[in-house]
């Protein structure tokens, strides 16, 4: 399913980096995966570091979708949670925090929904 997301970990001095991923950016795709697989810095790092990708499907083959673009950075979360795509909504953010918690922001709610998981 062609969900949008961002996925991002931050660091200690609150930068953001992130990617983004294109197909079943859901909390039952995306976010299954996230919350199964990658629950420590190391994994999400490595993750990140391999770019922007089609799609997710967990720690033994985050290389086999194509990759588009290198991660980007932001100066914090707040900056995070804002970023748009020029033509397709962005409906789930994935923050990998300081504390290994995953945070997760569903934009199309009326009221932004952050959810935490470990």
């Amino acid at each position: 399913m062609e969900i949008n997301c961002l996925v991002g970990i931050q660091y200690m001095d609150q930068r953001v980096e992130y990617i983004y991923v294109n197909w079943d950016g859901h909390i039952d795709g995306v976010g299954f995966i996230l919350h199964q697989h990658f629950h420590n810095r190391e994994k999400v790092r490595e993750l990140i570091m391999g770019g922007s990708r089609q799609g997710l499907q967990g720690p033994d083959d985050i290389t086999d979708f194509d990759t588009h673009k290198p991660a980007k950075v932001v100066n914090d979360h707040m900056e995070f949670f804002e970023i748009t795509h020029p033509t397709y909504p962005i409906k789930y953010y994935y923050l990998f925090t300081i504390d290994s918690t995953w945070v997760v922001n569903d934009r199309c709610k009326t009221e932004a929904l952050f959810l935490r998981f470990r």
